[in-house]
């Protein structure tokens, strides 16, 4: 049987398929009543927000129990360094107690991670996440060009780059008057020393103290919704696009 396509409020379909879905203004030239200009908005009511923990405290939340905090939390296959339930706690709340104190990471700024899979990826993450601020998880194999557009768009503070993407990212930083900080994330190929006098190596901020450390997210993460993440798309049809999370 012959199916002829029609569109039906921007909505495509054929003449033996209802559309499930009409967009009442649109027209020629027009956008969606669920878009502006820069965000694309889902045309479904919104998701109920449940009383669940905020992020960091909802996957961290055992992670000191006698069950799991000597267990194995992640091992590395390529470099077979590997990471108990009770490090992972300790890294992240130290991370952002150095974020916090030390670089006075705020609510809603950015911090930007550029690196392949590393065993310090997840606490990085979560303790940008207790400051109240936004993680942008950033493909380690974008180019000059479109980290530069990323920094850029995502008005990343601070970037967190992987030793073997150092010159890249240092590059891109450059040409960013966003990002204020530059810390190294190593590895076992790396010189000890390759953080100089415009970047910090992680491991200090692994291993910072402080005598009121960030323990939990901070308040104004727990009283209203906060964004987390904002990666960004491979800009196949264009440039890179972010997405809240």
């Amino acid at each position: 049987m012959l199916s002829v396509a029609r569109r039906v409020g921007g909505v495509r379909t054929t003449n033996n398929t209802l559309a499930t879905r009409v967009f009442s203004s649109v027209k020629a030239g027009n956008l969606a009543d669920v878009c502006n200009l820069k965000v694309v908005a889902s045309p479904f009511s919104p998701i109920e927000v449940s009383s669940l923990a905020a992020a960091p405290e909802f996957v961290s939340s055992k992670w000191t129990s006698p069950t799991l905090a000597d267990k194995i939390a992640i091992r590395d296959g390529s470099t077979g360094e590997t990471r108990t339930f009770s490090d992972y706690y300790k890294s992240m709340t130290n991370i952002a107690s150095a974020l916090y104190y030390e670089y006075n990471l705020k609510p809603y700024e950015t911090v930007a991670l550029f690196s392949p899979n590393n065993v310090e990826y997840l606490p990085i993450c979560l303790a940008v996440g207790m400051c109240g601020a936004k993680l942008s998880p950033i493909n380690p194999l974008s180019s000059l060009h479109e980290l530069s557009k990323i920094l850029e768009r995502s008005s990343s503070r601070i970037l967190i780059a992987h030793a073997k993407l150092l010159p890249v990212a240092m590059e891109a930083a450059s040409k960013c008057d966003s990002v204020e900080h530059v810390i190294i994330l190593p590895d076992e190929q790396s010189d000890a020393d390759i953080a100089d006098g415009t970047t910090v190596n992680i491991e200090s901020l692994l291993k910072y103290e402080h005598a009121l450390p960030l323990t939990e997210s901070l308040k104004e993460v727990h009283e209203q919704v906060n964004p987390w993440l904002l990666p960004y798309s491979s800009g196949t049809t264009g440039l890179p696009k972010g997405k809240f999370i």
